[in-house]
């Protein structure tokens, strides 16, 4: 389960060097100067609870492993945006979303299945590596880091 949660911190952490570098988004900076440590959180949180879902559901292949977390994440992405956008209430984080979505459109979908695919490779190998322990504090001391930088 560690390597798991290494493996989203990281691919979460890679998100936030992109929009640092390449990737310009007005509501993806908002949600983390907004949320900060939270919208880390959840990021990652998502990401673990989809890929775990997807092991309890199958172990084994790897491509397999993956494409049942992509479909869990498509599946969850395109059941709550059609509930972000129904939504008119004053949630602010929903709000966010609700601008995500209407940011980036259906780009998301890909995004978001990149990030479960990345996620999952890289459980595969931080679960090969003997150190999890140490690697979490890494990544997690580098979090406030990236964040307080966007």
């Amino acid at each position: 389960m560690l390597a798991l949660l290494n493996a989203a911190l990281f691919t979460d952490l890679v998100v936030i060097a992109l929009l640092l570098t390449t990737f310009t988004s007005k509501t993806l900076t908002q949600w983390y100067r907004q949320f900060g440590i939270g919208a880390v959180l959840a990021d990652a949180l998502v990401l673990v609870l989809v890929v775990w879902l997807a092991h309890f559901i199958y172990q084994g292949n790897l491509f397999i492993v993956a494409g049942i977390a992509v479909a869990i994440q498509l599946t969850h992405d395109l059941l709550f945006g059609a509930f972000i956008q129904q939504y008119t209430g004053k949630s602010s984080i929903l709000n966010v979303f609700k601008g995500y979505a209407k940011e980036h459109g259906a780009s998301i979908l890909l995004a978001d299945a990149t990030m479960i695919v990345s996620t999952v490779l890289l459980e595969r190998i931080f679960s090969m590596f003997q150190y999890n322990e140490i690697l979490s504090v890494l990544l997690v001391y580098l979090v406030p880091y990236f964040l307080f930088s966007v």
